[in-house]
């Protein structure tokens, strides 16, 4: 089945905060996707200062675009103990990684964790429900594998609703009806289950690793309109 969870570049800038002019050229060279270059500037300014959260997310992504997912995992992990406004994006990044390591147990956890903190993070869901549908195949009851379908369709009726304007969300809407029909058809669903996921992950940044970069990121959200 084709999963769409590429490194990519998607960043943000947090106001106010001290700036280094290392992390500020690295982030530059990563929007250049140049993470050789970055790397070099990343590894000083964390020397500068290494209790700078946005210097460890920024380090792990880079780790993830040079292909040495172990040691983004190593970096991230040893930056979780500095993270605080942005520590979902500390679990969201880890999920990515360790999905494309096939480790997709541990992926789900990861972008539940990134919910948890932060439960109006759209992108989580959707990388959630990736993962959730990479488990269901190994499931063979068939009681089981309906549970984690209704736990894929929950997540993109979430996202939707994070993501109102979401491209293609008369076809995804479409879909998840059919999807709560009453049909049983062990793999139908997956096909449909896949169908959904293909159309959300194409016209969306949100299977995406994130750095630290350039607007305002405001986690402070109501719970309204989140689904039970």
């Amino acid at each position: 089945m084709k999963q769409i969870l590429c490194l990519s570049l998607l960043l943000f800038i947090i106001q106010g905060a001290a700036y280094s002019t290392y992390l500020d050229d690295a982030k530059a060279l990563l929007n250049e996707k140049k993470p050789e270059e970055a790397l070099i500037l990343l590894e000083k300014a964390l020397a500068e200062d290494p209790t700078n959260e946005e210097v460890y997310l920024n380090l792990g992504f880079t780790y993830d675009l040079l292909k040495k997912p172990a040691k983004s995992l190593e970096i991230v992990n040893q930056g979780l103990v500095y993270a605080g406004k942005l520590k979902y994006l500390f679990y969201f990044n880890m999920g990515n990684t360790l999905f494309t390591l096939g480790k997709n147990k541990e992926s789900v956890d990861m972008f539940t964790k990134s919910i948890e903190i932060n439960s109006r993070f759209a992108e989580a869901y959707l990388n959630r429900a990736n993962g959730t549908l990479k488990l269901s195949y190994g499931i063979d009851n068939i009681n089981d594998k309906m549970k984690s379908y209704e736990i894929i369709i929950k997540d993109c009726e979430t996202y939707l609703v994070l993501k109102p304007s979401a491209p293609q969300r008369a076809k995804v809407e479409e879909l998840i009806a059919k999807l709560r029909g009453k049909i049983r058809d062990k793999d139908k669903r997956e096909q449909d289950l896949q169908n959904l996921l293909d159309i959300l992950n194409s016209t969306t940044d949100s299977t995406k690793d994130i750095t630290a970069g350039a607007e305002d990121i405001d986690v402070d959200y109501e719970d309204e309109d989140i689904l039970d």
